[in-house]
């Protein structure tokens, strides 16, 4: 490693006052860091997914543009390949637009004069916004306005696809990785994986809900990220030839973070077709992660067993255990 530090000793040994030290700050820094770089990512593709498998015909379209770079269900496609896909691009937007990001209130302050001419007050009385005014904003109330996106508790890929063929520019109300300054530091590593794990598993499954509803996606309380009315933001989606979930995403956090859509996606390569009867269910709160354990009887995998996880350098690696289990993978039922 050389030089390099690992984050929290780098953030141990800093050049700063000692109260910014403090078990309690390294604690939240911690998770502040986990919570960006696992749940968010976690829950746009758990979003997409489940969209699509309420409503097979949205990926349609994207199974024939991905025929012409995955000419085979496992052949490799890369970002740049992917990206340029018109309507797969579309169902990656529409995944990121439904799950907000975090749906807190973002405050700026504007650093200049702003005139504006609509009816805040009257149409012929100008209102002036002075220097260093702080405003703020909620990502939910962009991402749902339905003057930039009519009908928006719809999933419509082909809203993308007219607006770039129209030349307007729908990139600007998607705000979930916030904007400036302070937008998110691994916004491309984070669309990266949420088009190679979508193209993976519309390339390779034919998925359909289970034992849930578009409505329990559905913002009904502000927890950070939206949450429905009661307990946690759960998404479940199985194969249909599966009576049963076969693989489960849930929210206990292990010992090393483990980056799920990674995750999903080495879990996803050991299916050869949909016959394998893959099936998911993600259960969410701010810790979410997943991990992977090979044995058939879930009960036994929940008491112990060998697991299988990404390590810091995304290899696959065995560990034995006794840590919170939080997922399975069994033969379809």
């Amino acid at each position: 490693m050389g030089d390099q530090k690992a984050l929290r000793q780098a953030m141990v040994t800093a050049d700063v006052l000692e109260q910014e030290k403090t078990a309690t700050r390294l604690q939240m820094e911690t998770l502040n860091i986990i919570a960006g770089a696992t749940e968010t990512t976690a829950r746009a593709l758990a979003v997409g997914v489940s969209h699509v498998a309420h409503k097979p015909s949205l990926l349609l379209q994207p199974r024939d543009e991905l025929r012409t770079v995955m000419p085979l269900p496992d052949s490799p496609a890369s970002w740049t390949q992917l990206e340029q896909l018109p309507y797969l691009a579309g169902v990656v937007n529409e995944s990121l637009r439904l799950f907000f990001g975090f749906i807190n209130r973002s405050a700026r302050v504007y650093r200049t004069i702003l005139w504006c001419t609509k009816a805040l007050s009257s149409p012929k009385a100008p209102v002036f916004r002075l220097l260093c005014t702080p405003i703020s904003q909620s990502p939910y109330f962009v991402c749902m306005g339905p003057s930039s996106f009519p009908h928006p508790e719809d999933s419509n890929p082909d809203r993308w696809v007219q607006a770039a063929r129209d030349g307007i520019n729908l990139h600007r109300y998607l705000i979930v990785f916030s904007k400036g300054s302070w937008h998110c530091l691994g916004i491309n590593f984070a669309v990266a994986e949420i088009y190679l794990a979508i193209a993976t598993v519309a390339r390779r499954f034919n998925l359909v809900s289970y034992q849930m509803t578009v409505e329990q996606l559905q913002m009904k309380r502000d927890l950070g990220f939206a949450a429905p009315e009661t307990g946690l933001f759960t998404v479940r989606a199985k194969s249909e030839a599966c009576r049963c979930p076969a693989i489960i995403f849930s929210a206990d956090l292990p010992a090393t973070v483990v980056d799920m859509p990674l995750l999903c996606a080495y879990v996803i390569r050991q299916c050869s077709d949909n016959r394998s009867g893959m099936a998911g269910v993600h259960t969410s709160s701010v810790h979410s992660t997943c991990q992977l354990h090979p044995q058939r009887d879930l009960q036994e995998v929940q008491r112990k067993g060998p697991e299988l996880w990404l390590n810091a350098n995304n290899e696959v690696e065995e560990v034995a255990g006794d840590r919170p289990h939080v997922a399975a993978l069994q033969g379809c039922g």
